[in-house]
């Protein structure tokens, strides 16, 4: 009996079926911790399915904890985040606190890779609420034109404008924003033409969502939403040079074909659901983060913030 071959796209389809399933087994793990009350509550389930299930795939020298970022004086800081992702391959920051799955630290904006909040259900009040502990983050960069000395490895060259960046993000269990209830009340996603007439009706509630710095939005139950470009819709989500820059709220056709003739670089968002394959929607994570932490840091200049501290 001859081994049936398979095709690249099959095996890639089987593969993401696989990292789905792994996820969810996070997931169930972090239920039974809670049902064991070996962590506190059940908003933590979400965050730990997350952190476990990225450990899995990330390299060694990437770090995951939560807790608070500082900027690169020691003089302020952020809100507090779910998930930092951070260069573990220099004195970063300090760690407040490890027991088991609950770390927490007080860390370095230049060790940043990127920053996830997680929510249990995606919602307006918690939408709203991730947007900006994010932006708490970006508060803490001094923008987009930040100069330093590069540095050379091999043919590569390094500048602060790519290591200064920091990708964002926020992940969910289940996304409730942009549903509404059909005849019989029950609740049913809404098109692309009716998210735009609902936020078109809504603005002034809906205002967050222009010139959103968030890179990726996904929820486990197959939703995404990223940034859209001409012609290959996930080229800028993939772009080290355009991480937290202002993303404009996807309109129509005609409103894309506008900014991008506008603006070469113009960010818009997209919707996207894949309520029946939802691991195909897990794919744009796997995908984005292992590429966005392909970046050499700067190293976060602790003695100096020390020495400061020492004197005072």
């Amino acid at each position: 009996m001859t081994r049936q071959e398979l095709s690249s796209v099959e095996i890639f389809k089987r593969i993401f079926k696989q990292y789905y399933s792994k996820f969810l087994a996070e997931r169930e793990t972090a239920n039974t911790m809670i049902a064991l009350k070996r962590i506190p509550e059940s908003g933590q389930i979400p965050e730990l399915a997350f952190k476990n299930f990225f450990l899995s795939i990330l390299p060694e020298y990437v770090g995951i904890t939560r807790g608070i970022i500082f900027d690169r004086d020691g003089e302020k800081h952020s809100n507090e985040i779910d998930i930092i992702f951070y260069d573990k391959r220099c004195l970063n920051g300090f760690l407040i606190n490890e027991k088991g799955d609950d770390s927490v630290s007080y860390i370095s904006i230049d060790a940043v890779f990127g920053v996830v909040q997680v929510e249990k259900t995606l919602n307006w009040n918690t939408f709203d609420d991730a947007i900006k502990n994010l932006n708490s983050v970006y508060n803490l960069l001094p923008g987009i034109a930040q100069t330093s000395c590069g540095f050379q490895i091999g043919s590569l060259r390094y500048n602060s404008a790519e290591s200064d960046k920091v990708f964002s993000c926020i992940f969910a269990m289940e996304n409730k924003i942009f549903y509404k209830k059909d005849e019989a009340g029950t609740e049913k996603p809404m098109n692309n033409s009716e998210i735009i007439d609902c936020i078109e009706k809504n603005i002034n509630k809906y205002s967050f969502l222009q010139n959103m710095l968030v890179d990726l939005i996904y929820t486990c139950d197959g939703s995404i939403l990223n940034s859209y470009e001409k012609n290959n819709e996930y080229s800028n989500l993939l772009s080290i040079m355009n991480l937290g820059e202002a993303k404009h709220w996807y309109k129509d056709q005609q409103y894309i074909e506008e900014q991008i003739n506008k603006e070469k670089d113009a960010l818009l968002y997209n919707f996207d659901r894949f309520s029946n394959e939802p691991e195909k929607a897990l794919a744009i994570p796997i995908i984005c983060i292992p590429y966005w932490h392909n970046r050499i840091k700067n190293t976060p200049k602790i003695d100096k913030i020390l020495g400061k501290y020492l004197k005072e």
